[in-house]
């Protein structure tokens, strides 16, 4: 099993909330500001705008991975061209824009595919493409790794 999630995410320093909620119309989307408590011992290091663009969990069919990329990526694709004028004008020098993909993957599932559609609305946004990949090994021995260094 495998879980993807896509995120348009912008970090550093945002602009006022009315300016974002003026320009998502209702979109929902998630804020963490600098500061903010975001674990038992940690507080959030600059501020954060998130918004999920798709999310699913594949059990490696073929046809499952079609199906997400009809209904949740090409969605996704029309939703980043809507707001690419916003997108465009952010002062980069402030912040960072990218459409932020993360994964966690059985170690025998290779990596994953986007469709053409979505990385060229991402590069017409000035988007960077952030990927985190978390990989469960079938089987871990730790002796393994002991003798591995011993050779």
């Amino acid at each position: 099993m495998s879980e993807i999630k896509v995120y348009l995410r912008i970090r550093g320093d945002l602009p006022q909330e009315e300016e974002w909620t003026s320009s998502l119309k209702g979109i929902p989307f998630q804020v963490k500001r600098r500061g903010q408590q975001v674990g038992r011992a940690r507080s959030q290091a600059v501020d954060v705008l998130l918004l999920k663009l798709a999310s699913w969990e594949s059990f490696g069919d073929p046809a499952e991975q079609d199906r997400a990329i009809q209904e949740q990526l090409l969605p996704a694709v029309t939703l980043i061209e809507q707001l690419t004028p916003m997108l465009v004008a952010l002062d980069r020098s402030r912040c960072i824009a990218e459409l932020s993909i993360s994964t966690i993957r059985q170690e025998d599932q290779g990596g994953f595919e986007l469709p053409a559609e979505l990385v060229a609305a991402a590069g017409a946004a000035r988007l960077s493409l952030g990927v985190s990949i978390l990989v469960m090994l079938d089987k871990y021995d730790p002796d393994d790794n002991d003798e591995a260094q011993q050779e």
